[in-house]
């Protein structure tokens, strides 16, 4: 059975449980697989096991401290601000909002939806306040937001290199199997750059 995913009342019933008065200061999150966490997981099962392991999570983002919350199993984790380092905003694929920071050595990463809609509305409308407000002032990098023209693609373009390589890789050494190689990396370089490409814009 998959996790349930709170409407905006059943959120902010969540972030009063964490002790911390909901006003636009939480989102519905999902952890950001890195870029080769993603390779791995779409050779391994494809993309419906890429979305298994972007786990959803309640972020709050309070004055004292960020704190996470995964809904699968309610594990709570708190990130004081003394502690909180590196903390950057970036554009995301598919109208999305990667945030990540580090906390004692270990690196954090998540993405919600600048367009979720009907009753995920909320996250979208609690993004815009915190994109707003620097995410509650964490934030200590936003020059990546809203980025146009060609330094939009400068994360695509890294995450591109592991494919190319791992086909120049099977051509150098004449792998027999050139051909699977072929699909494997043109079905990666999709996955990276569909969500990249203009879109007609909607009335």
């Amino acid at each position: 059975m998959g996790t349930k995913i709170p409407n905006e009342q059943e959120m902010q019933a969540l972030v009063r449980d964490l002790g911390v008065e909901p006003d636009g200061n939480f989102l519905l999150a999902q952890h950001h697989n890195s870029a080769g966490k993603s390779i791995a997981t779409e050779l391994l099962g494809g993309t419906y096991l890429n979305a298994r392991s972007e786990q959803p999570f309640a972020v709050v983002f309070a004055p004292d401290a960020i704190i996470t919350q995964r809904l699968k199993d309610d594990q709570v984790h708190r990130y004081p601000r003394a502690e909180v380092e590196h903390f950057t905003v970036r554009d995301g694929a598919e109208e999305s909002v990667v945030f990540d920071f580090d906390w004692q050595g270990e690196h954090l990463s998540f993405y919600a939806n600048k367009d979720a809609s009907m009753r995920l509305r909320y996250v979208a409308d609690n993004l815009r306040q915190l994109l707003a407000n620097d995410f509650g002032h964490y934030a200590q990098d936003m020059s990546h937001v809203g980025v146009k023209g060609l330094a939009a693609y400068k994360y695509p373009v890294l995450e591109s290199i592991l494919p190319l390589g791992l086909l120049v890789m099977m051509v150098v050494t004449k792998d027999a199997h050139i051909g699977r190689g072929l699909l494997l990396a043109g079905a990666l370089l999709a996955f990276i750059w569909v969500p990249k490409l203009p879109r007609p814009t909607r009335r």
